[in-house]
């Protein structure tokens, strides 16, 4: 990494911090992950990605977590455009792998508490989107992916509905058998791209756990079947592979 990007442990390269003067626009919810750090930490023990975590934890409790599920439920309630469900789904996918990393963590007992509970208002806010108001791959497969890790770390009824009814809805209506893809973006049948299947794949596979439904079970088949084993571009690698790899035995 240091030889490729510069720096060392003393002197990390500067990209990893948003240093925004203003917090509500540093480190939005679309566009934030701490799941590589939580797993850098849980596979080395390392105190510094400890440290950048628990971070980034408060920020989603003082700012994140309150200002996006408000803005999820003004636009919500107030409009009648497609949501922006990703910016609530990638802070609630963020809450769970906090909470896992600091459940049992000695003196981060309050903070754990306050994770869970956060994560559930997140959940909570996205059960309550309806179906039609999702607009794209990429943000049901962000949302599929936060309640199916909300389900997982809660047993939450309001998760797992949630989680089933977009799961089938999604595979149902938005696949195109031809491309042997998800579509990109509802009502664009030239969309499909079959880089979206691995983000949105695993939250249909955790749903059909549950589901046992042919229909969908047909769907996430060919779907997985034709996963792409090459990308020239790097976010269509990092979204099939990130979640595919996590659901083989499910798949299987």
């Amino acid at each position: 990494f240091f030889l490729l990007y510069g720096g060392s442990w003393q002197d990390f390269p500067s990209f990893h911090v948003d240093n925004h003067p203003v917090p509500m626009v540093r480190h939005r919810g679309s566009h934030t992950m701490i799941q590589g750090v939580v797993l850098g930490h849980f596979l080395s023990g390392e105190p510094r990605l400890r440290e950048v975590a628990l971070r980034l934890a408060d920020h989603h409790l003082d700012t994140l977590v309150p200002m996006e599920v408000g803005f999820l439920r003004r636009d919500r309630l107030n409009t009648s455009e497609p949501l922006a469900v990703r910016a609530v789904g990638w802070p609630l996918i963020n809450l769970a792998a906090l909470a896992a990393m600091t459940e049992g963590m000695p003196g981060e007992e309050v903070l754990h508490d306050e994770l869970v509970r956060a994560a559930e208002s997140c959940a909570l806010e996205l059960s309550l989107v309806p179906l039609d108001r999702v607009d794209s791959s990429i943000q049901a497969g962000v949302m599929l992916e936060a309640l199916s890790d909300h389900h997982q770390m809660s047993g939450s009824p309001a998760s797992q509905a949630a989680l089933l009814d977009l799961g089938s809805y999604w595979a149902l209506n938005h696949y195109d058998w031809q491309a042997h893809a998800f579509l990109g973006n509802v009502g664009d049948p030239g969309s499909a791209v079959q880089g979206m299947t691995g983000l949105v794949v695993y939250g249909i596979a955790h749903a059909q756990a549950i589901l046992a439904d042919p229909q969908v079970e047909a769907v996430l088949q060919d779907a997985w079947l034709n996963l792409p084993h090459t990308s020239s571009y790097a976010k269509t690698v990092g979204m099939l592979f990130r979640g595919a790899l996590r659901i083989q035995e499910l798949v299987h």
